[in-house]
């Protein structure tokens, strides 16, 4: 059966049919499928509800951050203890690490491109579609603060 002419069986059937089992010519079961297996194939992964889908920051071995796009800018604080707003925080209205980068670029940024503000420097690793999916972290830490300070 065609994925489409499935996908029409669920939606007329939904009442009563939540999956169906697949048969070969004869007649053996070769296995089940679900709606939900259905839109998966059509539409990517669709997490579950006892799934978690809360974006993420993992520490890399070499001391840099692998952080989700949509991580809050509350937790980016938190995670590096700052106290202090982001710039045009409030008056842009980001609420995620992706929403800074795209205030502070002004633009649509490209896989590779790199953005530094005080101590952080941003990469972008990772794009689905328009949207930041990755954002590489390094920290140049407080001593690159004091060192450029000196230079000005």
């Amino acid at each position: 059966m065609e994925t489409l002419e499935l996908l029409k069986e669920f939606k007329e059937n939904q009442e009563y049919v939540h999956m169906s089992l697949v048969v070969d010519e004869f007649g053996s079961v070769e296995g089940l499928i679900t709606l939900n297996d259905l839109l998966e194939g059509i539409v990517g992964d669709i997490p579950g509800i006892d799934e978690d889908d809360e974006p993420i920051a993992t520490q890399r071995k070499d001391g840099t951050w692998l952080i989700d796009g949509r991580y809050g800018i509350d937790n980016f604080k938190e995670l590096f203890d700052i106290d202090e707003p982001f710039p045009d925080e409030e008056e842009d209205g980001f609420t995620t690490i992706a929403g800074f980068i795209l205030s502070i670029s002004g633009t649509l940024p490209d896989v590779n491109d790199k953005y530094q503000w005080e101590r952080f420097c941003f990469e972008i690793v990772d794009l689905d579609g328009h949207q930041i999916d990755k954002i590489l972290v390094t920290d140049l830490g407080e001593d690159y603060i004091n060192n450029n300070e000196e230079e000005d």
